[in-house]
């Protein structure tokens, strides 16, 4: 991923807000509000652009941390039972010795009929000695693998700290460039609406276009209210071994979520999804909206049209904890999810 492949809301905003600028006439006591808003909302871009960029990074690297630390700890396991066995060993050989009272070269030649039969026991005695040492060296060779294991947990550990530190900071700046970005939205709402009708046209246009490249009918509506931002994180690693397979699209809490295509709405809660809905579109299409707050009071199984909200942005499932965002998924004629990224920029 490069930086090329973000988006976030305010990337509609700030264009939205140029064309209002220099197209629309504006009193003089407004202008410079306007001015000052624009420059600010560019700012806030590109600043959201980094964050959300960095987030879906961290987001990898804390994946691939966890999966390191379950190999590491299944290691582990797998050396302590090696131990557990040495140490079974060396039990029972003490119990043995303990019990036999043990053979001195003195007592073995005393007892022995023939020099054949000293020189026989001297090479068992000898041949025990060095099962022993062998199993001295096997002691310590697992007790020093054990070590490095266990180094190379508590390094993966505090790797894991550092990234869940990492993404909490990520989170809180992420949450303060929305709310000031939902600020300045609400406080230019009027100006932009006339943009806004223009550009629904040309990203529809756009959304169609990417459509028919991967086979399935276009995304009509975003699917977040603003403000939002987004990366292209489709096929980021995750936990266990899986790659995601959507755009996680961050908002505040209780951010509106409207359906992409029209169709059948159908409520659905899972483990990893948390609250979620799927809508299939008459085409065969559908898309998975994941980790909502709660739904938007549509009944299961209703047909709705493109743009009504289904449900609010939140964190449920496994995402609790985390940052409030919507996770969405593309399924074009019902097969496997395919990369929604351009189709958002094109909508959002």
């Amino acid at each position: 991923m490069t930086a090329s492949r973000v988006k976030i809301s305010a990337s509609l905003i700030v264009p939205a807000l140029f064309a209002v600028l220099f197209t629309v006439p504006v009193r003089a006591d407004t202008a410079g509000d306007l001015r000052a808003a624009r420059a600010r909302l560019a700012t806030l871009q590109a600043h959201m652009n980094r964050l959300a960029t960095d987030y879906a990074r961290a987001q990898a690297r804390l994946a691939a941390t966890q999966d390191g630390m379950t190999r590491v700890q299944a290691r582990m396991a797998r050396v302590r039972v090696r131990m557990d066995q040495i140490q079974r060993t060396f039990s029972e050989r003490a119990r043995v010795a303990y019990e036999s009272g043990g053979v001195s070269t003195l007592e073995l030649l005393l007892t022995s009929d023939s020099f054949a039969q000293f020189s026989d026991g001297m090479q068992y005695l000898g041949s025990v000695a060095q099962a022993d040492s062998d199993l001295l060296d096997q002691s310590e060779v697992t007790r020093e693998e054990l070590r490095r294991a266990q180094d190379e947990l508590d390094r993966l550990s505090a790797v894991q700290a550092a990234t869940v530190v990492s993404l909490t900071r990520q989170q809180a700046a992420i949450a303060s460039d929305e709310r000031e970005a939902q600020g300045l939205v609400n406080k230019l709402r009027d100006q932009l609406a006339a943009e806004r009708a223009a550009a629904a046209a040309a990203a529809k246009a756009r959304a169609e276009e990417e459509a028919r490249r991967v086979g399935g009918g276009p995304l009509v509506a975003c699917p977040v209210g603003d403000p939002h931002s987004f990366s292209d994180d489709f096929g980021d690693p995750r936990p266990g071994g899986r790659t995601h397979q959507g755009i996680d699209i961050l908002a505040p809490l209780d951010t509106p979520i409207y359906a992409a295509q029209s169709g059948t709405f159908n409520k659905n809660y899972n483990d990893l999804g948390g609250i979620s809905g799927l809508v299939y579109a008459r085409n065969g299409d559908y898309t998975y909206y994941a980790h909502m707050d709660k739904y938007a009071g549509v009944p299961d199984g209703t047909f709705v049209g493109a743009g009504h909200q289904i449900g609010y942005v939140g964190n449920t499932g496994d995402a609790r904890g985390g940052p409030y965002h919507l996770h969405f998924e593309y399924h074009p004629g019902g097969g496997a999810a395919v990369d929604p990224y351009d189709q958002l920029v094109a909508i959002c």
